[in-house]
């Protein structure tokens, strides 16, 4: 498949971009830096700066939407609360709007958002059923970076939205910014373990 990946280059996209390839898949890469994204990807990938270099008539298979800036880089000011939307939102609205433009629609469109959406739920099992606990940030942000790609299944794309967690590794996000600490003598409990 041909397959157009933003995000492809942050800590959950390199390792998704580095097994598509692994398998054989052709992979389109939007990235805002692409020098520094093509230290990271595999080598057979295509960058892109924008969207808009991508043809009307380009054949993409599949869209896997993970942009957004890292949400553990810093304290979430009001200025920071307003990258993190822009980061989201603005890149699922351009896709939809790519989306809108391609002479043959991708089959699938697999959307990012977060396990925010549903605030603390305490012990609560929650499935894709379940309603927001409490509409804090972390909800706005979820619902709203998920309302922002509804649009494409409009034009017949089926679209996946996939509400992680905090993905954990060696190699980046937030374990990667623990351990150091942690080895140095640094780190706490920060619970109990039944948080």
């Amino acid at each position: 498949m041909k397959i157009l990946i933003t995000g492809g280059s942050g800590f959950i996209g390199q390792h998704l971009c580095r097994r598509l390839a692994a398998h054989g898949h052709e992979l389109v890469v939007l990235s805002r830096r692409p020098r520094r994204a093509a230290k990271v990807l595999p080598e057979e990938t295509r960058i892109v700066s924008s969207l808009d270099d991508i043809a009307d008539d380009d054949a993409i298979d599949g869209i896997i939407n993970l942009a957004g800036e890292s949400l553990f880089a810093g304290r979430w000011t009001e200025r920071r609360k307003k990258v993190l939307f822009d980061s989201r939102i603005g890149v699922t609205q351009q896709l939809v709007s790519l989306v809108s433009r391609l002479q043959r629609k991708p089959a699938v469109m697999v959307s990012g958002s977060a396990v925010g959406f549903y605030g603390d739920a305490g012990n609560a099992e929650l499935t894709e059923d379940s309603s927001a606990r409490k509409r804090d940030f972390g909800y706005l942000l979820c619902d709203a970076w998920e309302q922002s790609a509804r649009p494409v299944s409009r034009q017949g794309v089926r679209l996946c939205l996939v509400r992680t967690g905090i993905v954990l590794g060696r190699d980046g996000g937030m374990l990667g910014k623990l351990l150091p600490v942690y080895r140095l003598g640094l780190g706490a409990m920060l619970g109990d373990g039944s948080q």
